[in-house]
This record gives C-alpha cells, sequence and structure tokens, in this order.
C-alpha cells in the first residue's frame, strides 16, 4: 500500500501539464504532440550529447535554453 501512495504523490508531483487548470497547462497541447509523435526523445537525446560533447559554458546556457 505504501509504494501506491508514494507512486500516487510522485504522479501527481510530475504531471504538471496533466490538465488545463495544471501549473503548466498552458503547454498540454504540445505535450501531447510530442507524445503522440515521438519529436521529443530525438530532441532530448540531441541536446543531452551536445551538452557534454561541448565544454564552453556560453553553449551551455544557449542548450539549455532550447
Amino acid at each position: 500500500r505504501a509504494l501506491i501512495d508514494w507512486d500516487v504523490d510522485v504522479t501527481r508531483r510530475m504531471a504538471v501539464c496533466a490538465t488545463p487548470q495544471s501549473q503548466f497547462g498552458q503547454w498540454r497541447p504540445l505535450m501531447r504532440f510530442l507524445e503522440y509523435s515521438a519529436h521529443g526523445v530525438p530532441w532530448l537525446i540531441f541536446n543531452v550529447v551536445a551538452i557534454l560533447a561541448t565544454h564552453r559554458i556560453d553553449l551551455h546556457q544557449i542548450l539549455f535554453n532550447l
């Protein structure tokens, strides 16, 4: 039972786009599009690889803002 309660609590905190009234609910249509199209996966992989491959702090700032 404790595991289920923990899962519910974590899901509630992580689901910031779950409903239009959520903290970032205005981003819900974009998040759903990324979910269905799977475009988010390559985008995230590219950013992580690019951040790890660069050693300049100014490039890190640009990549974090993507």
